[in-house]
Parts: structure tokens; sequence; C-alpha cells
């Protein structure tokens, strides 16, 4: 009776030992999710900026998109004020107050 209950007691010590190497093996892989972790909201913040800096730089080639369209406007009315200028119509009027004769 006592070898069995030697047997289960190593085997039972076997079977903690095992559990406290995986633990300890989890606690080491915590550690780096941990770092995984850390870098990944390093990356995602750097992404937010990121994606903050190309939306304001597209609101800016935006604005300056339309700022070129109104200026192309006003250039091409300006060109073709130039290439058809008003008729100007004189009408002429002379008074003879001079004595004729």
């Amino acid at each position: 009776m006592e070898e069995t209950f030697k047997e289960s007691v190593i085997e039972k010590i076997g079977q903690i030992e095992k559990q406290v190497a995986a633990l300890s093996n989890n606690a080491v892989k915590e550690g780096e999710i941990d770092e995984q972790q850390k870098s990944l909201l390093m990356t995602i913040t750097a992404l937010k900026s990121g994606l903050s800096q190309l939306n304001n730089n597209a609101r800016t080639i935006l604005d300056a998109s339309s700022r070129m369209s109104d200026l192309s406007k006003k250039l091409d009315r300006c060109t073709h004020a130039l290439e058809n200028p008003a008729e100007k119509k004189e009408h002429h009027i002379h008074h003879f107050r001079w004595p004729l004769g």
C-alpha cells in the first residue's frame, strides 16, 4: 500500500511540476503579450496621427483646388472679354452753328 501511495504522490508531484512549468511559460508569454500590446498601441497611435495629417492635407488640397477652379473661371471670363470686346456704338451729332453763307 505504501508503494502505491508513493507512486501516486510522485505522479501528482510530476503533474504539479508540469503545471508550474506551464504557468511560468505563460508568465513569459504574458510579458511578451504586454510588449506586443504596447507596440500595437504605439503603432495604432502613429496610424491615427498619420490619418489625421492625411485628412488635413486632403482638406488643404481641396481648398487649393477650389481656389484654382475659381481663378480658372475668372481667367476664362477675362480671356473671353478680351477676345470679344464690346462694340462701341458712337453716334455723332454735328451741330452747325456757324452761319452758312
